[in-house]
């Protein structure tokens, strides 16, 4: 039977041909060659056939010992379970080593988001009369009003504005696309950023040099923007604004159902994290503002 590494590849391809995300087989692989290098390292053969429940006990206590989070814990566990179960698919083991092994829990993880002070001290190194300040303020409120993630918003072209109907087209994970509302505030600041643009280039987000802003650009500008201004207690990423986008969705009275179709959720399950940032001030608020009975 071939070993580990040798079906890694046969495992990512067959996840790639369901339409995951780039970024999704990436995780697979870094989370199975963890598992690999642990097993060589003590001895284990890592071949499907031959792991046993014990050396997935082991494994987990050698991760938890390691100091990191228990969500990674539990990304990891997620990660191999799912290659496990493609291998019984593929007829190479009968039964999975963790089928009676519980997945690690999360814990009750609370969600550092950006609040108004934070995106404003962000706005000052933004000027909107220069290109570059327009395009990064632009970004911003993108993001923010959107919730849209990093690769979605590298990803827009001209052609997805819809200024008419107050709408964006996001092309999501597997190449799925979506309509997203875009609000006025981050529609004025896209009109101001193309103001200053005189190219013929089809991509929204454009570098100083070249024709499309990439991802990690993007993730750069705003951790730099974060650096100059000092911000503590929060991470400055792209990410954290589609957490700051769902908890305030949430925190307006939107439903967790509609907060899933935004922001391209396939389960429910991610969203729950949100829920618990919503609190019982939050919700009688709401609760003043629907009046489900009146008349």
């Amino acid at each position: 039977m071939p070993r580990l590494g040798a079906l890694l590849g046969h495992f990512l391809l067959a996840k790639k041909v369901e339409g995951r995300s780039p970024r999704t087989p990436e995780w697979y692989q870094e989370a199975l060659e963890a598992f690999e290098r642990f097993c060589s390292c003590r001895g284990f053969n890592p071949d499907p056939t031959q792991v046993t429940p014990l050396h997935i006990w082991m494994w987990l206590a050698h991760i938890q010992e390691s100091g990191v989070s228990k969500s990674t814990i539990n990304s990891r566990f997620r990660a191999l379970r799912a290659f496990f179960n493609w291998c019984i698919a593929e007829g190479i083991i009968d039964r999975s080593p963790m089928s009676d092994i519980r997945a690690p829990s999360v814990g009750s993880i609370v969600i550092p988001v950006f609040h108004p002070e934070h995106v404003k001290a962000l706005f000052y190194l933004c000027p909107p009369n220069t290109w570059w300040g327009a395009r990064d303020r632009a970004i911003i409120l993108t993001l923010l009003h959107t919730g849209m993630r990093l690769s979605e918003l590298t990803g827009l072209q001209l052609s997805d504005l819809n200024f008419t109907s107050d709408c964006i087209r996001v092309r999501g994970k597997g190449d799925k696309e979506r309509t997203i509302c875009l609000a006025p505030e981050a529609q004025q600041a896209i009109l101001r950023y193309l103001r200053h643009r005189s190219d013929g280039t089809t991509h929204l987000w454009l570098p100083r040099q070249g024709t499309r802003l990439t991802s990690n650009a993007v993730q750069q500008l705003i951790r730099d923007l974060g650096q100059k201004v000092g911000l503590k207690g929060v991470r400055c990423s792209a990410h954290t604004f589609r957490h700051t986008f769902a908890i305030n969705f949430l925190k307006a009275g939107g439903s967790l159902r509609h907060l899933q179709k935004i922001m391209k959720h396939t389960s429910m399950k991610p969203l729950e994290a949100y829920l618990r940032a919503v609190n019982a001030d939050d919700a009688m608020q709401v609760h003043r503002q629907i009046k489900p009975f009146k008349g």
